[in-house]
């Protein structure tokens, strides 16, 4: 499926004024439009940051339950986060760890990478559904026949301002969010002000 057919189907079933003004989405209307247009699952490759039951942030506890709760919508998930060997026994296989998340960060670039080859080589996603811009970024180039959606949990560079980072390291991670975001077909949020701080 093409990055612009999959922007015309809207496929998570966004309302008209989402569409038009926010290109914002929940997951109100994904029951019903969960198959492709060859009536089989859409199958989903989900990027994460880390494995819930190992770290206890937020996007990992959120990206745990869509992992648990998709397939019951009819939505098939494979997905790719850091941690450990746990990751594949704690999720039956679905998802993996492709690096530590206390590896350098070069490290767990290349790693991805090669993970995210392999897993395409095993099997074709209708959708990939990144939720942390910094694993998004080093394998958009992969993604360019592919249909992406971002799932926005917050601003990440305003967050680490916000706890005092340094300001160059503010400055990196913005530019890497902006580029992630324009590349995304539909980015998800969690409430109209995520919206509105995402798209203005």
């Amino acid at each position: 499926m093409s990055r612009s057919a999959f922007k015309r189907r809207s496929y998570l079933g966004a309302t008209q004024h989402q569409r038009k003004d926010l290109g914002e989405t929940t997951f109100r209307g994904l029951r019903q439009a969960t198959v492709t247009s060859a009536g089989s699952p859409i199958q989903t490759l989900q990027l994460g940051n880390k494995w819930f039951p190992e770290f206890a942030g937020g996007l990992d506890r959120m990206y745990y339950g869509l992992v648990r709760y998709l397939p019951s919508s009819g939505v098939a998930v494979r997905g790719l986060v850091t941690g450990s060997y746990r990751v594949a026994q704690d999720s039956g296989g679905t998802v993996r760890a492709f690096a530590a998340p206390e590896a350098p960060l070069p490290v767990r670039w290349f790693a991805l990478r090669r993970e995210l080859r392999q897993m395409f080589s095993e099997q074709q996603p209708d959708l990939v559904a990144a939720h942390f811009a910094l694993y998004a970024f080093p394998v958009l180039d992969t993604l360019r026949l592919r249909p992406m959606v971002f799932h926005f949990h917050g601003p990440w560079a305003l967050e680490g301002q916000v706890q005092g980072g340094k300001t160059l390291d503010m400055w990196a991670k913005a530019a890497l969010e902006r580029v992630v975001y324009r590349w995304a077909t539909r980015c998800i949020v969690h409430s109209h002000s995520f919206g509105d701080m995402l798209f203005h």
